[in-house]
């Protein structure tokens, strides 16, 4: 059986990449015909100046560029990314979402993308937590690019964070008080180094202390917004033989340019933000495994949306490319990250969805009264049986977030306790993050408050801690778990077995508290836990104080749904597995149908050559797969209780030995209280 290769090209010298102008005849004239034919490995949407109410001119060009199928998505600025539900936006995330996940996108600021050469908090928010702006309609005066609206958030699996470099970048962060914003990554051995929007003598020597370094790209390209040839040049100047840049690709001026200087190619869009009063311009840069192609598609000035023209090449470089492999997302760290000094901790890595919490702030200004005090709205307190009881109270002196926090606090005794809220509709089989904020007042040496966070994957208290207390006065409840060892018989059942647990920690003020689980039940429940150990009178205080609490739908944490060396059992009844692949358009559809519902799913795949095809024929029928026997897979999806499957495949680089393609469909499914990928038996469609 084949695998794709990939390979990187040693840097030595800076002399892998020759550039040529395309459209030269005698440049055409020497391709070779395998050359012509030769399919690339993956492609590039570049685009700029989005920042216009002409929307039909955004639109077509994207949809445009999707027919391209691109791995990632540049913008060299000035995007108008205001609401995500109106153009610029809505369409730039349209051309994103052409895979699940969407493709990555990067960002080189323009100087409408600032305020005060700051960037703009909303794009920043977006970029880095994959929280969206929508557009309610309603009219509001205040901040904007040329008007505002009420607006209100949104976040989920189709709203991305932008890409792993800016995820974990200090400047891009929501709170961070300003730049520099500008950062290098690497795909395909390809180098892009994206600019702050305006030259300075600080970024010149930034970027050639960058591109004098060898590494192992086999080309570099820069992305500024500001286009002024004479600044770009100086990057570059004097550095001739000592870097691999070969392209620098810029915005701002909205007509396009085309410049050659100290060997490197100076490229302007002129963007789309003139609409039907100058042309527009978008582009495809192709990459194959030993030349970049970069194409354009022009919509001239006062003609209709539909006459586009193009793609016309405008440049070429030669190199050694590889494949296009996403990097790992960032954003989803480890479930339980070792523990840090309260003084440096770090907000828990951020993620795709909403908080699926009620009142996880405690700033509803919103508590109800119980037995041993006031409780936030939507949590109920817990204890053990027979135990201390803390007092819950309302702290206001030094909240994480907001305005108001929880105090749990009792004097002399120690007690085991805390605050639990039991979050109904959850999907089984995908994974969920409880975060949380927590301090333990230190009125001892060692006070050891073995304070924790939990998830229960099967919300087994949902029935004891089931009334509701989201308004006050709330309905009573029994507040104890646990067997009270004083009186006869069991009591109530103790929090449960099947509790997922955070590390303990011991912060003397505000400190991360985090852990994830898989969801085995539609209930998952979350638990606020500290069990402070008995100490002598004289050191009499107990209070833990909880903040910014937040539960989390996460991506599956790993790359499959099933571990690397499985041997996985057929599921006899999935059922209508057919495979369709699509050649020319380099796609292939997996669809199937599984006898439960199911909340994630995946596809692996592999090519066969001749010989292994002969082999599956010689071999008789199998009954399980190994997955290792597959190299190649589609992100796990998420599926809302699915029975009835799709899953495309992205056949980007097929090799040349091939004769089929065989894949097997798995989906995660509840089986009884217990999550279990089901395989369909493989499929096999011929390529050639």
């Amino acid at each position: 059986m084949l695998r794709s290769r990939r390979f990187r090209a040693p840097f030595r010298g800076f002399d892998l990449a020759v550039c040529l102008l395309a459209g030269i005849a005698a440049s055409a004239a020497r391709a070779s015909p395998a050359a012509a034919e030769e399919k690339p490995l993956w492609s590039i949407a570049w685009i700029s100046d989005t920042q216009t109410p002409s929307c039909e001119w955004i639109a077509a060009l994207c949809e445009r560029l999707k027919a391209d199928r691109p791995s990632m998505v540049i913008h060299t600025g000035d995007v108008r990314f205001e609401w995500a539900n109106q153009c610029a936006w809505k369409d730039v995330l349209n051309l994103l979402r052409i895979s699940s996940p969407p493709i990555e996108f990067h960002l080189a600021p323009g100087n409408h993308d600032l305020t005060n050469d700051v960037l703009k908090s909303h794009l920043r928010r977006a970029a880095t937590r994959g929280v969206y702006l929508l557009d309610t309609g309603a009219k509001a005066q205040g901040r904007g690019y040329y008007h505002d609206r009420v607006t209100i958030d949104i976040s989920g699996p189709e709203w991305p964070v932008w890409n792993p470099e800016v995820a974990v970048h200090p400047a891009w962060q929501p709170e961070a008080p300003g730049g520099p914003y500008r950062y290098v990554f690497e795909r395909g051995c390809i180098r892009f180094i994206v600019c702050d929007c305006y030259y300075s003598d600080e970024q010149r020597d930034w970027v050639r202390d960058v591109i004098a370094r060898p590494d192992d790209s086999s080309v570099t390209i820069i992305l500024q917004h500001k286009h002024e040839v004479d600044q770009l040049a100086a990057y570059v100047e004097g550095l001739e033989g000592r870097h691999n840049v070969k392209l620098v690709l810029s915005g701002d001026h909205h007509n396009y340019c085309y410049e050659e200087r100290h060997g490197v190619t100076f490229i302007t869009s002129a963007g789309m933000a003139e609409g039907e009063y100058k042309d527009s311009d978008a582009f495809t840069l192709w990459v194959y495994r030993d030349r970049l192609r970069l194409d354009r598609y022009l919509l001239p000035q006062g003609r209709p949306v539909t006459a586009i023209e193009g793609p016309k090449t405008v440049w070429e470089c030669e190199g050694r490319f590889s494949e296009y492999r996403r990097p790992p997302d960032r954003t989803t760290a480890s479930s339980s990250p070792p523990a840090a000094a309260a003084s440096e901790a770090a907000a828990p890595a951020p993620t795709l969805a909403p908080n699926l919490l009620f009142n996880g702030s405690f700033d509803n200004h919103i508590w109800y009264e119980r037995y041993r005090g006031w409780s936030p709205s939507g949590w109920y307190q817990w204890f053990t049986c027979g135990g201390h009881a803390p007092e819950h109270a309302v702290g206001t002196a030094v909240p994480h977030s907001g305005k108001e926090y929880v105090r749990i606090h009792m004097w002399a005794y120690a007690w085991r306790g805390g605050l639990l809220q039991n979050v109904r509709g959850v999907e089984p089989c995908r994974w969920y993050r409880l975060t949380a904020y927590g301090w333990f007042a230190r009125t001892a040496e060692n006070p050891e408050p073995k304070a924790r966070v939990g998830l229960d994957p099967l919300g087994r208290l949902r029935d004891q801690f089931g009334v509701d207390v989201t308004k006050h006065p709330a309905p009573a409840y029994n507040e104890c778990v646990g067997d009270d060892p004083k009186t006869p018989g069991p009591d109530w059942p103790d929090l449960p077995e099947s509790t997922v647990w955070s590390p303990f920690h011991d912060y003397a003020e505000w400190g991360p508290f985090e852990v994830a689980a898989e969801a085995r039940s539609d209930v998952i429940t979350a638990i606020l836990y500290c069990e402070p150990r008995q100490r002598p009178a004289e050191e009499p205080i107990y209070e833990m104080n909880w903040d910014t609490v937040a539960l989390r739908e996460i991506p599956w944490p790993t790359r499959r749904l099933v571990p690397e060396d499985a041997a996985v059992p057929f599921e006899r009844g999935i059922a209508n597995v057919v495979l369709t692949v699509q050649r020319g358009m380099r796609t292939a559809q997996v669809t199937w149908d599984t006898p439960v519902p199911c909340g994630a799913s995946q596809v692996l795949y592999r090519f066969l050559d001749s010989e292994a095809v002969k082999e599956l024929e010689d071999g008789g029928s199998l009954e399980t797969i190994r997955a290792e026997d597959f190299p190649f897979e589609t992100p796990v999806a998420y599926e809302r209780s699915a029975r009835s499957h799709w899953m495309e495949i992205e056949l980007r680089t097929i090799p040349d030995e091939a004769e089929e393609l065989q894949a097997v469909a798995l989906s995660r499914a509840l089986i009884g209280e217990e999550c279990r990928t089901l395989s369909s038996p493989p499929v096999r469609a011929k390529l050639r």
